[in-house]
């Protein structure tokens, strides 16, 4: 097994479904779950999907507690575009570890967190691309539709590179043709919004604003608007200070002559005098400043008119084009790039056309050469998958890739749709899988896809809910081989109902439902030889366990070892 393999070390559950506290430690290899049916094994991978980034729902907050909490700890492999993702986020990674949780409230509120730092959801489920793969019953019916087909032959053929080519591609296309679309509109339109704009401009330009003029001219409106009060109160203050009978200047003009006889008697005085006198200095500097701005304040009326009514043009701007002057000037600048890109129509959109030509040309390019590769892999996969369900008991099947024209023109898909066509039986044609496969077929091809694209792709768990889902006999032994195959380069966490799967096992998990205080729990054991032989015996017969059905247990594990 590969010991450097990113994979799911531990999973703490709390408060989640009929789950109240739960410790599940994994390790590399083949991890099997078994129990009853309802015992809560899908559970635990509904909760996996959670700390990954699913939606939440506060239903899933078990009945009593105030909220439920997932964590886990995953060991990661050092990979660049991994490495990247974390320095993104400034995410510290010692010793190769990583701890996700997940909170989500009885209101339904959701709280995530990468080694302790908040994070989203979305981010969760962006970061779960590098570490988990989980295939339930819902992935096996996305595998009908056909952009998942897609996916998986470009996963297959390892085509990321090109695909992300062509997406740039697409996106930098879709707004240029939004620049082009509003360049063609038709010539009525164009020129109703070419006399809006004029207006605009003029309008703007008529009241020759100045930055931050508002904020100068709300100041000296307050100023004119208070000018008697200010002329008023600035009197009083310098009489209080100087002018009036028993000014302060008077005052402390006394008290100096009268300190300055006491100090030719004590010297220790003559530093209060010192401070004394600089006081009276100070109070007859203020007194100065004072009447100085008397002079200045000014109480014009048509001065206040004449601010008023430029503060009410600049209003009257504020409501159409921006709450500030600044807001206005900047929108200013827009009508006069827009007006310039209108009235210059015609280059403007000679210029787009030519970007237009160029652009789609080398995405053609980029989609043709996709395309041709698409083709040649899918040759390949036919083959290889054929082969693969062979082994799964399907062995006359017949697989087809059909290829047909993108629906949508420069797809960030490129210019191929896919169709996987099936035959699983000798003499029927070939059928798209949604009318014609089982749910049985279904798993068999899913894992079968599973094992030929994960052979060469980034070590990771692979999660496989019932994939054994409407099969049985000797096809569940195969599938089980093939997941002791993925096994050897991921790990593997399976839930089953098989024994013959379950043999194959490096690790077994007995999922259980019991009752504790009137409440139901879900309890989950690690099984050691003899309670596995147990489990494995119970899988075959049910309630009835007998000695020949251990021994058939034992022979299965036996075989699996083979």
């Amino acid at each position: 097994m590969v010991d450097s393999a990113s994979m799911l070390k531990h999973l703490y559950i709390t408060n989640y479904a009929l789950i109240d506290r739960l410790e599940l430690n994994l390790q590399s290899g083949l991890n099997l779950l078994s129990g009853e049916t309802g015992s809560g094994k899908s559970i635990l991978v509904d909760a996996l999907g959670l700390l990954l980034g699913n939606k939440a729902s506060p239903e899933m907050v078990r009945t009593g507690s105030d909220r439920a909490s997932i964590s886990g700890v995953f060991q990661i492999q050092k990979i660049p575009e991994l490495n990247q993702f974390l320095d993104d986020l400034g995410l510290l990674v010692e010793d190769h570890e990583l701890i996700l949780k997940r909170e989500i409230s009885r209101e339904g509120k959701s709280r995530a967190f990468i080694n302790q730092q908040p994070t989203t959801a979305a981010t969760l489920k962006n970061l779960g691309h590098w570490l988990v793969d989980i295939h339930g019953q819902n992935e096996q019916q996305a595998l009908t539709e056909a952009e998942a087909q897609l996916n998986l032959l470009d996963a297959f053929a390892r085509h990321d590179s090109a695909r992300e080519e062509l997406s740039s591609l697409s996106a930098e296309i879709s707004v240029l043709r939004a620049k082009k679309d509003s360049l063609e509109q038709n010539e009525t339109d164009r020129n109703r919004l070419l006399d809006l704009l004029n207006f605009q401009r003029q309008e703007i330009e008529a009241a020759r604003l100045q930055p931050r003029e508002d904020e100068t001219l709300n100041v000296e409106h307050r100023l004119l608007a208070n000018a008697s009060k200010l002329y008023e109160t600035a009197s009083e203050v310098s009489g209080l200070l100087y002018e009036s009978e028993g000014s302060a200047a008077q005052h402390v003009a006394a008290a100096e002559k009268t300190l300055e006889s006491m100090a030719r008697i004590d010297e220790k005085l003559q530093v209060l005098l010192d401070q004394l006198r600089t006081t009276r200095i100070q109070v007859e500097d203020v007194a100065a400043s004072m009447r100085a701005y008397l002079q200045k304040i000014d109480a014009r009326p048509e001065k206040l008119e004449q601010v008023e009514s430029r503060l009410a043009e600049i209003e009257k701007l504020r409501r159409k084009y921006g709450s500030t002057v600044e807001d206005i000037l900047r929108f200013y600048d827009q009508v006069v790039e827009r007006l310039s890109s209108l009235e210059n129509r015609d280059e403007e959109l000679k210029r787009l056309a030519d970007q237009w030509e160029q652009l789609t040309a080398r995405y053609k390019k980029k989609a043709e050469a996709l395309s041709a590769a698409r083709q040649r892999s899918a040759s390949s996969l036919e083959k290889r998958l054929e082969r693969e369900l062979q082994e799964l008991a399907m062995e006359r099947t017949r697989f087809k890739i059909k290829f047909s024209g993108a629906a949508v023109e420069f797809s960030p898909l490129g210019i191929d749709a896919v169709e996987y066509l099936l035959s699983p039986n000798p003499g029927e044609e070939l059928k798209p899988l949604s009318k014609i496969a089982s749910g049985g077929e279904i798993s068999r091809l899913m894992l079968a896809l599973k094992t030929i694209t994960q052979a060469d792709s980034k070590i990771k768990t692979l999660v496989f809910d019932e994939v054994d889902s409407g099969i049985g006999g000797r096809t569940a032994e195969v599938l089980g081989r093939k997941l002791k195959g993925l096994a050897q380069h991921n790990q593997i966490l399976c839930v089953t109902h098989l024994p013959q799967i379950a043999s194959f096992a490096d690790h077994h998990y007995f999922v259980e439902k019991v009752e504790q205080r009137g409440r139901t729990v879900t309890r989950i054991e690690y099984l050691r030889e003899a309670a596995r032989i147990n489990e494995l015996a119970r899988m075959l017969s049910g309630a009835k366990i007998t000695d020949a059905v251990k021994e058939h247990a034992r022979e299965l594990i036996k075989q699996s070892r083979d």
